[in-house]
């Protein structure tokens, strides 16, 4: 198996209450992709909308408690979703990320607490080795699997699906996590593609590495 499966995942921080145990020291931006909110159970609506409402102004460490405060008791009910990506981002972010990478081949790191494994039943898992004190994929609860980025699409929420806890290229362009019950996605990359992203209309702000995980989640 290439990829990080056997090479070693990309560094990153030993602490996991902190924002470095899921990005890279190695790119140049760290950011902090909020997933979109549920609103009355059914609609996706951006956080910048909501936290504009709100009269919150939205930053990379702002969290939901933040916002939930100053809304109105009549507004739509929106909600966090965790560990989850809506297909419409979905499609926004793979279509960006299919023009930063020189191979389509991904390797992904899927927590088994999530119990996804009904949903790769056809691909090859690979344990993810325990080593004590090193990074958050090597702690014995996740298994690896290659995949082109394409078939990323399998893990939109809209199916009920988690997204992965990583997502590697082969050749190293980005490093793309969920941590467990995460309402964000982390993206450790160039700014260029932080900014192609924005463009798109999704909500990205870059994230200081040495802070707490915004939304407190210090598991997969």
């Amino acid at each position: 198996m290439s990829g990080a499966a056997a090479t070693g995942w990309p560094a990153v921080g030993a602490d996991w209450s902190v924002v470095g145990s899921v990005t890279s020291p190695d790119q140049e931006a760290s950011s902090r992709l909020f997933l979109p909110l549920i609103a009355n159970g059914m609609r996706h609506v951006p956080w910048s909308v909501v936290a504009g409402r709100a009269g919150v102004p939205l930053e990379a460490h702002t969290g939901w408690e933040q916002i939930e405060a100053r809304l109105d008791s009549d507004d739509d009910d929106p909600r966090p979703q965790f560990g989850g990506v809506d297909r419409k981002t979905l499609e926004i972010l793979l279509d960006v990320l299919a023009g930063e990478v020189r191979s389509p081949r991904v390797t992904i790191a899927l927590w088994l607490v999530y119990d996804e494994l009904d949903r790769v039943g056809d691909l090859e898992l690979t344990p993810v080795p325990r080593v004590p004190g090193a990074d958050r994929w090597h702690d014995g609860m996740h298994v690896a699997a290659e995949i082109e980025l394409p078939e990323l699409s399998r893990f939109a929420d809209d199916d009920g699906a988690r997204f992965p806890s990583a997502v590697v290229p082969e050749h190293g362009e980005f490093l793309l996590a969920c941590p467990g019950y995460s309402d964000s996605l982390y993206l450790s990359s160039r700014r260029a593609l932080c900014a192609a992203l924005t463009a798109r209309g999704l909500d990205l702000r870059q994230v200081d590495r040495t802070r707490p995980l915004p939304d407190g989640t210090h598991a997969g």
